[in-house]
């Protein structure tokens, strides 16, 4: 019984988390999205940097 209640518990915090995800602002107002922290932000662009970096680079020659 305890392994129900826990699946069930855990369920409703997936579904609140999507909710509060997929519902960006409080009164519904379109086109809102929340903006991404900093950190996140600065590992986009570091991995765009990388990929910019390996684009540059002369292909490896095959064998």
């Amino acid at each position: 019984m305890p392994g129900i209640i826990g699946a069930l518990i855990n369920l409703r915090l997936i579904y609140k988390e999507a909710f509060a995800m997929r519902k960006a602002h409080p009164y519904g107002v379109q086109g809102r999205r929340p903006i991404a922290p900093k950190y996140k932000r600065a590992l986009k662009e570091k991995k765009i940097e990388a990929i910019r970096k390996w684009a540059k680079e002369k292909p490896a020659e095959e064998k």
